[in-house]
């Protein structure tokens, strides 16, 4: 709803002694010719001229065919009228436009008459707009791979009327590529991943303990040991265990940090 007023000065000045003056309300609509009541009183179709009112506050309502349809807030308003006071209050009563583009979602901004003032970012498409929204601003549609359009407010509006408060708008294409699809989850995000190498990190280190224990039970034997082939065997025996418990062990915990590591910090997903 679009309130706009237009004032006049009372004639003479008033003494504090006498009633105050009385104030007038008019009433225009778009669009006119709809039933218009002000403070409960039948004041005839739109255009309505600015009759006598109490002063203070004046309630506006316009019906449209059916009083049952009344909308407190966009099918009326509330007018402050001071002594002596001409107010004309104007209603916007026009249905949103339903403005949709080919193809679907459509960037929608609204460009001022103005070169200084900025242009309003409204949306995508499907999109509702009010027809007050669109008056004395130009439609830029947009979409990736199709060339912008602008359309004029005032043609989109009119040619909502005509079909029944919805527009579509064709976008022209720039015959560019289809964009490529968002990459999925890379092969560090998978879950199965982590946990592989969280079981196997656990399953080596666990290995580096049984091959320490291994080698330390060669190495007492080689301490036990006299005769000189069993001490170089048992010697062998001995590095040999020391060092897969050392790889195992390696292996194992680096395993087992990164999979950690990576199920904590969900990297790749």
């Amino acid at each position: 709803m679009v309130v706009t007023a237009a004032f006049a000065l009372a004639a003479g000045t008033a003494f504090a002694s006498e009633p105050p003056a009385p104030a007038w309300v008019g009433v225009e609509t778009v669009p006119s010719g709809v039933l218009i009541w002000i403070n409960g009183v039948d004041a005839g179709p739109s255009p309505v001229a600015p009759i006598e009112v109490p002063s203070g506050a004046s309630v506006i309502r316009a019906f449209r065919g059916d009083p049952r349809r009344f909308q407190p807030v966009a099918d009326g308003a509330t007018a402050d009228v001071a002594p002596g006071e001409t107010l004309v209050v104007r209603l916007d009563l026009r249905d949103p436009i339903l403005l949709r583009s080919d193809p679907e979602p459509a960037r929608v901004t609204l460009i001022p008459s103005r070169p200084s003032a900025p242009d309003i970012e409204a949306g995508e498409t499907p999109l509702r707009l009010e027809p007050k929204r669109l008056e004395g601003w130009r439609v830029r549609v947009g979409a990736r791979g199709y060339a912008d359009s602008v359309f004029a407010g005032r043609a989109l509006i009119a040619r909502a009327e005509e079909v029944g408060g919805s527009v579509a708008v064709p976008l022209r294409s720039l015959g560019l590529p289809p964009p490529a699809p968002p990459p999925g989850p890379s092969l560090l995000g998978k879950r199965w991943l982590h946990w592989t190498l969280i079981g196997v990190g656990a399953a080596l280190s666990g290995g580096a303990a049984a091959l320490r224990h291994q080698g330390d039970r060669a190495y007492e034997q080689y301490l036990d040991a006299t005769r000189p082939a069993d001490i170089e065997r048992l010697y062998d025996r001995t590095v040999h265990y020391d060092r897969l418990s050392s790889v195992a062990l390696g292996v194992g915990q680096l395993a087992l940090t990164s999979g950690l590591y990576l199920y904590v910090a969900g990297i790749g997903r």
